[in-house]
């Protein structure tokens, strides 16, 4: 097996773990694994916060990373703003942890 193979293999088997183990915590919450990624990776990543930051480099679908952030902004999770930067994509909006306000 060549080192690419296994390489491929461990980061899919780091990516199921990881599935896994933010499925009771989702639960626990009551939001979907998705919101809890998002989440997670705001409160990570403080200098990426725009929606299209997640889903370049988290790898969520846009219409999901949409999705998740307007309900969490009704939920109080965190804050929508218009952004100051060029749309790319359509996805035009930072989201900000609400515990960073």
């Amino acid at each position: 097996m060549s080192s690419d193979t296994t390489s491929i293999g461990f980061a899919q088997k780091v990516l199921r773990d990881y599935t896994q183990t933010m499925k009771p915590l989702a639960k626990a919450c009551g939001c979907s694994s998705t919101a809890v990624d998002i989440i997670l990776f705001l409160g990570n990543n403080p200098a990426y916060t725009l929606a299209r930051d997640i889903v370049e480099i988290r790898g969520i679908r846009a219409n999901l990373v949409s999705m998740n952030l307007e309900t969490m902004e009704k939920e109080g999770y965190v804050t929508i703003q218009t952004s100051a930067r060029p749309a790319a994509k359509g996805n035009s909006f930072n989201a900000k942890s609400a515990a960073d306000s």
